[in-house]
């Protein structure tokens, strides 16, 4: 099991807030972008601790994003997964051998 762990900051989450309430209802494409790059950071972090350990490939990927610290100013986001090593199978040349 692999897991990662990022904190988006009390600015970040201030703007997200104020787009929407601009766009009324309608979808931030600033914060969509945001969330997109976290998710995007805890995947990759996800990778580099499977690699750490040996595995080359994560499975079962679950991520989270909930309100975080005081007053929920900030965004957490949680990933976790089954870190595995998938190895190829031989060609029939190679099982010869």
């Amino acid at each position: 099991m692999v897991s990662s762990e990022m904190i988006i900051g009390v600015n970040l989450i201030s703007d997200l807030r104020t787009e929407v309430r601009d766009l009324w209802g309608g979808q931030s494409r600033a914060g969509r972008k945001a969330l997109k790059e976290t998710k995007e950071a805890v995947l990759q972090e996800l990778r580099e601790e499977a690699a750490d350990i040996g595995a080359n490939m994560v499975i079962a990927v679950s991520i989270q994003f909930s309100p975080y610290g005081p007053k929920q100013s900030a965004l957490l986001a949680y990933a976790q997964g089954t870190a595995i090593q998938v190895r190829t199978p031989l060609s029939e040349s190679e099982e010869t051998r």
